[in-house]
């Protein structure tokens, strides 16, 4: 199987000339779930074990404004909150990591629960993502799972593939986009029909308690992946 693919930001992909960008793609202003508005759900059906649901988070940073100064070495993390407000503002990385100094003190700069999960889960995915491609896949499976959570967000809710889209857009990632397929399928994000020639995302975030892969999944994964699988029935 031969496929034209090309690289634009750390996110887009071009597969045969149609490019694709994540559906939650970091390199945007908003982190918001697409709205399905109009679209109807069909090709696959099963899913995992709902969950309990929630909102998709946002990272507001101008409403969580405190008037104190802390140091720049507050946490190691403290570079993804800096990404997060640029995203979120549009500002550039001296003028965000400038305005978190001022108004955030040290002892809150990761005490909101999603800030912290969001931040370690890019920092996870910004280790192997660059130019658009995979540099690496992980043997280390609490580490696996956050680029499995990331690859969740090529694919639209309420959407059906055929298995050669799904293939095409894991290719232009990692070449052993077979292995990714079935990962996604193990982890509850792809369900497939029994003939395997329909893919789409699970209509619900799985259930993880009393798996074996509990442990294993991303907190960003509870508070966020409901809200996102969502939008299609939203």
């Amino acid at each position: 199987m031969a496929f034209s693919i090309t690289f634009g930001s750390d996110c887009d992909i071009k597969v045969c000339g149609v490019t694709h960008r994540p559906a939650l793609c970091p390199c945007d202003s908003s982190k918001q779930a697409p709205s399905a508005k109009g679209r109807k759900f069909s090709g696959c059906t099963g899913s995992p074990k709902a969950g309990a649901g929630t909102t998709e988070p946002s990272i507001d940073a101008a409403a969580r404004v405190r008037r104190k100064s802390i140091p720049a070495t507050a946490h190691s993390n403290f570079k993804k909150l800096v990404r997060a407000r640029m995203e979120e503002t549009g500002e550039n990385y001296t003028t965000a990591r400038a305005a978190l100094l001022k108004t955030r003190p040290t002892t809150d700069v990761l005490a909101d629960p999603r800030e912290q999960a969001y931040a370690e889960h890019r920092t996870v995915v910004d280790r192997f993502l660059q130019g658009g491609h995979l540099t690496s896949w992980p043997s280390k499976r609490r580490t696996r799972a956050h680029l499995l959570l990331h690859l969740v967000t090529y694919f639209e809710p309420g959407r059906t593939y055929t298995e050669k889209q799904v293939n095409e857009i894991l290719a232009a990632l990692w070449q052993d986009y077979a292995f990714m397929r079935r990962e996604m399928v193990e982890y509850g994000y792809l369900v497939r029909t029994a003939d395997a020639s329909a893919y789409c995302l699970a209509t619900r975030a799985p259930d993880r308690e009393g798996t074996v892969l509990a442990a294993e999944a991303p907190a960003w994964e509870a508070m966020w992946l409901p809200g996102y699988l969502a939008a299609e029935t939203m």
